[in-house]
């Protein structure tokens, strides 16, 4: 299950940068959205499986230079949190 459900996510993630792909600021958002909302359901199907399978993005993205890099970081740390146990 765990397979199936990351490669649908990538899927999902890959069609919303595919059909979302103009550099306009509205488009950026909604992209953004998308994604937030796909990685946040995925997180609520495999709970504390999603935390390996995000978290070395979230490390790398949060530090970079960019800010859209750095507020992707944040929203996607955001998206994931009603997946895990606290535990």
């Amino acid at each position: 299950m765990l397979l199936a459900v990351t490669r649908a996510l990538y899927n999902a993630l890959g069609f919303a940068q595919e059909n979302f792909t103009n550099e306009m600021e509205r488009d950026y958002i909604m992209r953004v959205v998308c994604e937030a909302t796909c990685l946040g359901l995925v997180a609520r199907t495999v709970r504390n499986d999603i935390v390996p399978l995000v978290m070395p993005s979230i490390e790398e993205k949060i530090t970079k230079p960019d800010w859209r890099q750095r507020e992707g970081a944040t929203y996607a740390f955001g998206s994931i949190l009603e997946g895990p146990s606290p535990n």
